[in-house]
């Protein structure tokens, strides 16, 4: 934690992060603060390069071999792990902001989406009616992402945890996955969110009458 505050450019946030360490209870501290000053994407992403070096240097002191990728590693710590120019924060904010124009063009235009939580597949052009539709005014932000990538940077895939509320104060957590394919557009051919409200469709979206059911079995309550 120390180590990360030292490298924060960000003078106001790099004392307070040093103060925090040094009060009581500075883990909780620390955590409680790089969520409220916005580092805990780049702290984390930090906390994740430092544990691959050490994973290095220890099978490299016991010629153990491995794999490692460089340019997935450097882009992670710059906080842009994304396949290319994909920036998965930007997707974020265009679903919740409705901007149905700029959602369209990340998807390939035979894209799936599904919500495996409550058994729905959508086109994409359902899908975009469906969000412009959706009720209420949200926010949110990225918890957390991954990227899986094959050498070459192709069949890629994501996998990301998104929260997010409205302005009633009604929260909602998402774990999904992204695959683009093996394109070279960086466009998405299956997006599937598992949200954490699980049962059937809302009467609302049945009254859309889009979509089909994901799967012929009935979902878990």
């Amino acid at each position: 934690m120390e180590a990360f505050a030292e490298i924060t450019p960000d003078t106001a946030k790099r004392n307070k992060l040093f103060r925090v360490l040094q009060g009581r209870k500075p883990f909780r501290s620390f955590k409680d603060t790089i969520n409220h000053v916005d580092l805990a994407d780049a702290y984390y992403a930090f906390r994740s390069l430092e544990l691959l070096k050490r994973a290095k240097e220890w099978c490299d002191g016991h010629g153990i071999p491995y794999t490692f990728r460089e340019k997935a590693t450097e882009n992670f710590i710059r906080g842009s792990a994304m396949p290319d120019e994909f920036d998965i924060h930007d997707f974020l904010d265009t679903i919740l902001n409705k901007n149905a124009d700029k959602l369209r063009g990340h998807f390939e235009p035979d894209a799936a989406i599904c919500w495996s939580n409550t058994n729905e597949q959508f086109t994409v052009d359902e899908y975009i009616h469906l969000i412009c539709e959706y009720p209420g005014e949200w926010s949110g932000r990225i918890e957390r992402y991954d990227v899986i990538a094959a050498d070459g940077w192709h069949d890629k895939k994501v996998v990301f945890v998104a929260r997010v509320c409205n302005k009633q104060g009604v929260y909602a957590r998402t774990v999904s996955f992204i695959d683009f394919g093996d394109t070279e557009n960086e466009r998405i051919q299956l997006l599937d969110e598992n949200w954490s409200d699980i049962g059937e469709p809302p009467p609302w979206r049945n009254e859309l009458r889009i979509g089909k059911r994901y799967k012929d079995e009935e979902i878990p309550m």
